[in-house]
């Protein structure tokens, strides 16, 4: 499989960053996280998180890269977050989404803990997107409130799940597909870029005819005018594929996998 991928990440209007991203282009292994906690917490949530899953894959073959291994990998950076919070009181409380990508010649596998989003998107048209484990995904699942009023409530940025050190392990929700084309991309973002992109946007400008620089660009160009949040995305579009492997297509599914 050839990709290409382009990356953004940015302050926003905030006074620092505490988004993280890692791409380990020869493993297919691409991570967006977005920090909580404030006093720099969230920084460093989502940067050991990453650390922590690189330094797991470092010799790992990319072909032997299984929902096991990620979710072992994702259960490693909470241990490790839970021993920097034993040594440092003072980080308690700090937390992390996460939305991970791996790719490989026979599927793509993904995995995600918060509101930070992955979207497969072919020509213009989102064939899957992550669902958020927050407050407002659950109102407006359960009826409570309208799709419209989730970007306009006052909870908007309340998660259900995160990767913290607090002794505990989140639950990953976790997708795979066979269904690889070429020119299907790949978003992986936290909430930031959400706040001025939507899916209208995305059906718009995620063509096999877009620049992937001018895609980045554009969407960069977009959230530092609108968005207030911090905001990082990884773009990810296949350019070439194995013939064997458009030969097997299979839709989503949905898998829990527990200890």
């Amino acid at each position: 499989m050839q990709i290409s991928f382009k990356t953004i990440s940015s302050t926003g209007k905030r006074e620092q960053n505490e988004d993280a991203f890692l791409t380990i282009e020869e493993a297919g292994i691409f991570i967006v996280c977005d920090g909580v906690g404030g006093s720099n917490k969230g920084e460093i949530a989502s940067n050991k998180t990453c650390d922590s899953i690189k330094n797991y894959f470092k010799d790992f073959d990319s072909e032997t890269i299984s929902i096991s291994e990620i979710k072992k990998s994702i259960i490693q950076s909470e241990d490790f977050l839970t021993e920097y919070v034993n040594e440092n009181p003072e980080s308690e409380g700090m937390a992390t989404t996460l939305s991970f990508l791996k790719l490989s010649e026979q599927k793509s596998i993904i995995a995600h803990i918060g509101d930070s989003r992955v979207y497969h998107i072919r020509e213009g048209k989102i064939l899957f997107q992550t669902q958020d484990h927050s407050l407002v995904n659950e109102l407006v699942a359960s009826g409570f409130i309208k799709p419209e009023e989730a970007k306009s409530h006052p909870k908007k940025n309340v998660i259900t799940k995160a990767i913290q050190g607090n002794g505990e392990n989140a639950e990953p929700d976790f997708y795979e597909t066979k269904d690889l084309q070429v020119n299907d991309y790949f978003l992986l973002c936290t909430d930031g870029i959400l706040e001025s992109i939507d899916n209208a946007f995305i059906e718009a400008n995620f063509i096999s005819t877009q620049n992937l620089t001018d895609l980045a660009n554009t969407v960069f160009e977009q959230c530092d005018a609108k968005s207030n949040d911090n905001f990082t995305a990884v773009f990810i579009k296949l350019i070439e594929i194995k013939p064997e492997n458009l030969k097997s297509k299979s839709w989503f599914s949905f898998l829990n996998i527990f200890s």
